[in-house]
């Protein structure tokens, strides 16, 4: 295993033991960060809560990114909910460039904000202190940013379930978010940092999505957000509140909706 072409990263002895160990469920890139967190010491919690970052995709810069993961190791009471916020931080802070409009219409790049960010000296407070103010900074910026772009060409999806005469029906709705408020509204409604998708959106590099259900009972509810990337129409996210992910009756209805648009699902979205 050590020896075949193309691995997404070096793996150790002990890393390729824990490689074939990996649950069945697991695609082969969240295999290879299984047997990396359990080498380092690590457990399922923990892997499971990468498989729902970046990090299940991207194996650049993995020298880097064990410190992080041994961070994590070594703080075992982090809640696994702060760990996708807490990858997304420090990527835009050590490799997201940085975009200046000097004057109207004219962008220069500059370098990201702490391209040598590292975790030694780190604590958890002081960690999940500068997440959460990177997370309010985002939502100032994009609230002054006020951006709006054109829908796509794909049509917004309703579907009807259960029957009125059994008083069960929900009817279920994905619709795209067409400005950077409604992704503030929706970050902020669901306790997650997709409004740092503003721009992205804007470019066209991929839409962004929310689904609701609404019952007699219980009125609309906010369920999942989606991140569906362009052009190749992948699903790349699916977050409900807090990062959770997609329960059972929210699956179906989504796999509907990919099925519709011939979309396709990233191994490690469900």
């Amino acid at each position: 295993m050590r020896t075949a072409p193309d691995l997404p990263m070096q793996l150790t002895k002990k890393m390729a033991h824990f490689f074939i160990t990996a649950p069945d469920d697991y695609s082969i890139e969240a295999a290879f960060r299984w047997g990396q967190v359990y080498a380092l010491g690590g457990d399922r919690r923990i892997t499971d809560a990468l498989c729902k970052t970046r990090l299940i995709r991207e194996f650049d810069n993995d020298e880097f990114w064990s410190t992080v993961i041994r961070f994590f190791i070594e703080n075992p009471m982090l809640d696994p909910a702060q760990i996708n916020p807490i990858i997304d931080y420090i990527w835009n802070q050590r490799y997201e460039p940085v975009q200046v409009f000097v004057d109207r219409g004219v962008v220069e790049e500059h370098p990201p904000p702490q391209p040598n960010f590292t975790m030694q000296g780190r604590s958890v407070d002081t960690l999940l202190l500068a997440v959460d103010s990177w997370h309010q900074r985002l939502e100032k910026e994009n609230a002054g940013l006020n951006l709006l772009w054109k829908k796509s060409e794909i049509e917004d999806f309703s579907f009807m379930e259960g029957s009125e005469e059994n008083r069960n029906q929900c009817h279920w709705r994905i619709r795209e978010l067409l400005s950077s408020d409604e992704l503030i509204s929706e970050g902020r409604q669901m306790h997650h940092c997709v409004a740092s998708y503003a721009r992205s959106c804007h470019s066209g590099k991929c839409t962004i999505w929310t689904m609701e259900s609404e019952t007699e009972e219980g009125g609309r509810q906010k369920c999942v957000t989606i991140e569906l990337s362009h052009p190749t129409c992948e699903i790349r996210q699916i977050r409900g509140s807090y990062n959770r992910k997609a329960t059972e009756a929210e699956r179906a209805v989504i796999q509907r909706w990919v099925d519709l648009n011939q979309f396709q699902v990233l191994e490690y979205v469900w």
